[in-house]
Order: C-alpha cells, then structure tokens, then sequence
C-alpha cells in the first residue's frame, strides 16, 4: 500500500530540495512525467513549496513551474478546464493505474503518455490550481531575500498565465477573483519571515506616500464582460505595483519587466483597457526622485514607459498620464496642508517628528561615508592606504 507522503511544511529542506531536483532531472528526459499522475502530490503542495522557507527549495520548485507551463500551449489548458467542467475525461484516468504484471506493466508509462497526449485533465486542468499557482508567484516576488534567477523565473511564469487568462476567459471565472486577493496584506503561513506579504519591516511608512502618488492603485475585481481574463492581468498589476519602491534592484526590476513585457504582448485595444493600473507604477519609478527607487529599477521604468507609450493609443496614454500627475500634484498638496495643521495643533510632536527626520538623513549620509571609505581604500594599494599617507610612502622613495 503506498504511503501518503507527508506535507510539505514538514519537509527538511534538503529532502524537499533534492527531491525536485530528481523531479527536475527525469522530467527533463520526459516532459510528459510533469502532468502525469505520479507527480500530483507535486502540484498539490505548489504553494507551499513555492513559499518554502529556503532559497533552493523556492527556486528549484519555480523551475519546476516553468518546465510545466513551457510544455503547454493556452489553448490546449483551456480545453482541458472546459473538458474537466463538463465531466469528461474521468474515465482515461482509471486506465494508467491498472498496470499489472508482465505486459501491463511495461505498457504502463506508455498508457500514461498516451493519456496525458489525449488530452486527459491534468494538473493544473482547472482555474482554481492556476490561479492559485499566480497567487503564490505573485507572493514570492515580494521577498527580499528573492534571488534574480528566481524573479525571473517567477515573472516569465506569471506572465504565461496572465496571458493564458486573457486569451481564453474560461480559465479566470470572474467569480474566482478572491484568489488572486487572499494574500493581500497578511502573512504566508509557514513561511519564512523573508515572505511577508504585508511589506518590509525596513520601510516604514513609505506605502503612504505610494498610496497618495499613486491615486487609485487597488485592483477592486473584475471590471465587467467586456474585459474578459483582463481583471487577472489587473489584480497581477495591483499585486507587483509596490514592487517598484522596495530596495535593491530585484524586485522591482521584476515587476518593471512584467509591466513592459504586457506593452508587447497585449492588443492596443486590450493595452487601454488597463492603462490606468499599468501606467502610474512604472511613471511614479521612472519620474522618482526621492530615491527609495533604485537606479536600475528607475532605468528600466523609463524603458518600460516609453514601450508603453508606444503600444497604447496617444488619447488613452496622455489622459492617464495627465490624471497620475494631477493625482501626485493633490497629494502633495494635501499632506502640506496636513503638516501645516499638525504644526499649529501640536507643535511638540511636530518638532519630534523634524528631529527624528534630521537624525535618520545625518545616520544615512554616515553610512554612504563608511561606504565610500572602503571602497576609495579598497583601490588603493595594500599596505599603503590612500590619500595623504600613500603619498607621504612615495615621497620618501
């Protein structure tokens, strides 16, 4: 009798990471082995896997992901979802778990590629595993710890399914848009602190100003009929909007690289549908000037803006690009007014306020001096340092 493999949260990581890569490695030589039944288990416990506490197990379990998305096509998943809905396809899954012995037995994997091949429901065969699986990825590109492979892993997939969803509506049911939601603003349970989906600790209050910037970023649902699998493209967006103001180069270059993958993939008439989500992140990144926007990050938003641009219709883009400005402009305005009132009501905690801004810009210019010292010593030549003292040892020589 086999035995249920036990779930993974309770996996040591080198099990589960080893595993995958013996996953990884037979279906490499066999594709088909991704969507047959011995890897179900695998797909049922996705989430959890793709959230894992360690590194190498989240990336080892996105390429897992890709190799199984690679080797679909969208039409033929949405066959599947439809063929699955309907009840069909039951009966060829009985046929590739009554091998016997001798004959039966060897014919086995043949039986099992031959199904997979007719169009059996596999893995992922339903709008529930799919947008789950989107709802993970989307998850796992908000740690901080996220490697570039991996960002690009995750992104190169959540791509393939958004514009599976847009080109065939049946794999995103309207009624299904609490799945790409329920991670929204709390914490992925068993996973690592470096996977919190409420955002940095390091950050502090910064997600108020994006708020204000960015006037209506929050993606509410599905918009209607006429946008079809879009709202899944809209609730992705509202998702990795963030991205673009969190440190370092990663995650945000992730999401700019979404953004700017959608303006060449999508129709103009389907671009300007979802301007007004897609277009104030990547213009608030590429305008910044605050500099909680890395320089990477804001290089590669000025590109994605002007491919944006390019793609869209001149009407559509000028009138949201105008409304994101009139939006900062306001905002600004209103945490003016805002200070001013805080002054004249409370003018002790204003000052409080002032002195902690003052200590937090003179411990950061300290840091960026440390930083500079090492790397000017770093250049210099070892035993001699830099500055007055290396010249000083080649006066007396």
């Amino acid at each position: 009798e086999p035995v249920a493999p036990p779930p993974a949260s309770e996996l040591g990581w080198q099990t589960a990471y080893f595993c995958l890569r013996a996953v990884g490695r037979l279906c490499a030589a066999q594709p088909w082995l991704l969507r047959s039944e011995a890897c179900g288990p695998l797909w049922e416990r996705a989430r959890p896997l793709l959230l894992h506490e360690h590194a190498w197990v989240r990336a080892a379990m996105g390429r897992a992901v890709g190799a199984l998305l690679a080797g679909l096509t969208p039409a033929q998943l949405a066959t599947e979802v439809q063929a699955a809905a309907a009840g069909r396809g039951g009966g060829a899954q009985g046929g590739s778990s009554r091998a016997g012995n001798g004959k039966s037995a060897k014919s086995a994997p043949v039986k099992r590629k031959q199904a997979v091949a007719a169009g059996t429901p596999r893995w992922p065969a339903s709008p529930e595993a799919l947008l789950g699986l989107a709802d993970a990825l989307a998850t796992q590109l908000r740690s901080p710890l996220l490697t570039a492979p991996a960002a690009s892993q995750a992104v190169s997939s959540l791509l393939w399914i958004g514009l599976a969803c847009v080109a065939h509506p049946v794999l995103a049911p309207p009624d299904m848009a609490g799945l790409l939601r329920r991670g929204a603003g709390r914490r992925e349970k068993g996973s690592g602190s470096d996977l919190d989906e409420a955002g940095d600790g390091e950050e502090g209050g910064e997600d108020d100003d994006e708020q204000g910037d960015a006037g209506q970023l929050e993606w509410v649902g599905p918009a209607g009929a006429a946008e079809g699998g879009l709202w899944v493209v809209r609730a992705l967006g509202a998702r990795l909007a963030p991205l673009t103001r969190r440190p370092g180069p990663v995650r945000g270059g992730a999401a700019v690289r979404w953004f700017g993958a959608l303006a060449s993939q999508l129709s103009r008439a389907q671009l300007d549908l979802i301007l007004d989500l897609l277009v104030p992140p990547v213009l608030r990144a590429a305008e910044d000037a605050s500099g909680k926007v890395d320089p990477t990050v804001k290089s590669a938003a000025a590109e994605a803006l002007s491919l944006l641009q390019r793609a869209a219709s001149p009407p559509a883009f000028v009138q949201v690009y105008q409304a994101v400005h009139d939006a900062q402009k306001s905002a600004r305005a209103e945490r003016k007014r805002r200070a001013a009132v805080a002054a004249v009501a409370d003018p002790e905690a204003t000052a409080r306020q002032r002195i902690s801004r003052n200590l937090g810009k003179k411990a950061a210019k300290a840091r960026k001096l440390v930083v500079t010292k090492r790397k000017r010593d770093g250049a210099g030549s070892i035993g001699l340092g830099t500055g007055k003292k290396r010249r000083q040892v080649e006066a007396r020589r």
